[in-house]
């Protein structure tokens, strides 16, 4: 699973294509999802419930959308876009795991047992070889004057130790060069959510 720099590099992506959802609630809305670790990796039920999930891909990609349309006149549209562009990411970022990176990964030589850790390994350096850009700088600004708006059973209070726990970790990772991913796993990414977004009228 992709870390909150990864998701708010996504998200920041997302708005140079679609501008006008460049605001604090947006990059709050992403960071959200993973509010449930605030006091250490939560159980799985807990997980799974903040980012809609189910072991099939397709299924789970139908329970966030299903969750976004329930939820469009309850929370403000920022919020809930970038919430949903958050777990969108994590559904995209399997299917191209388990569709591309594990076969060509393994035609590699490298053995099925270490083929997850490569690529959360290289996941990692990609995110930190962003560590010091001013995008980050700008979502860092954005979501922490964001108002705090309860989602899905986390209240504000787990939402702000999130939003320090993060900002607080990520200032003492060092930049490191990034190896296997590149740039073009994050356009295929965005790509595959333009589809998404469209084909489901998530914005119009």
């Amino acid at each position: 699973m992709p870390s909150i720099l990864f998701h708010e590099l996504i998200g920041y992506k997302f708005t140079k294509i679609h501008k006008e959802y460049k605001t604090p609630l947006f990059f709050l809305g992403v960071m959200v999802p993973d509010a449930v670790n605030a006091y250490g990796f939560a159980s799985k039920e807990d997980r799974w419930r903040t980012h809609l999930r189910n072991k099939n891909l397709d299924i789970w990609e139908n329970n966030l959308i299903k969750f976004y349309n329930e939820n469009k006149m309850k929370y403000e549209n920022d919020y809930l876009l970038g919430y949903f562009i958050h777990v969108i990411t994590d559904i995209i970022c399997d299917r191209i795991f388990q569709d591309s990176i594990y076969p060509d990964l393994l035609s590699k030589g490298i053995e099925k047992e270490l083929i997850y850790k490569y690529y959360e390994n290289d996941l990692k350096k990609l995110e930190n070889s962003n560590i010091n850009s001013e995008w980050w700088i700008f979502c860092k600004k954005a979501f922490l004057s964001a108002e705090i708006i309860e989602i899905n059973g986390m209240n504000k209070k787990m939402i702000i130790d999130w939003i320090q726990y993060v900002t607080n970790n990520y200032e003492k990772r060092k930049y490191e060069k990034n190896e296997y991913l590149t740039e073009i796993f994050e356009k295929n990414v965005l790509e595959k959510i333009e589809k998404i977004i469209y084909k489901n009228r998530i914005i119009l």
